[in-house]
């Protein structure tokens, strides 16, 4: 079954800001959006400039986000996976997929942000440095 699962699984690169996958994402983040608050105060129309904006798929199901958004000589990293797949991995998943993008763009440094209360995302940032 664990094989199976795998063949399942892909990354998937957002271009588009009216993707229905990264609707479907937001959609179905739950609770998660209380803590990843980038689209509240902005439109969905900002990931054309990102370096890159992912979303893993699991069984054709966006499961989690994540991005490299530029701002000035600044690239933050930003990470959310929706309420109902927390504890499965693809937070892990997003940090390789993300550490490796920053690592094929040049990218030297990330930036992020998280709250004091998100431990989940603390351990997930710690272990990845």
């Amino acid at each position: 079954m664990g094989r199976d699962r795998e063949v399942t699984m892909r990354s998937y690169r957002i271009t588009d800001p009216a993707d229905p996958l990264l609707k479907a994402f937001l959609d179905g983040a739950g609770d998660s959006l209380k803590t990843f608050r980038y689209f509240a105060k902005r439109p969905l129309e900002v990931i054309a400039g990102h370096v890159c904006t992912w979303l893993w798929i699991d069984e054709d199901q966006p499961v989690a986000y994540g991005h490299l958004d530029r701002e000035g000589e600044t690239v933050w990293l930003g990470i959310a996976v929706q309420e109902q797949h927390r504890g499965k991995g693809y937070g892990s998943l997003m940090m390789t997929l993300l550490l490796d993008s920053a690592r094929g763009a040049g990218l030297r440094s990330l930036r992020l942000s998280v709250d004091n209360d998100n431990q989940a995302a603390i351990d997930l940032y710690e272990r990845n440095g």
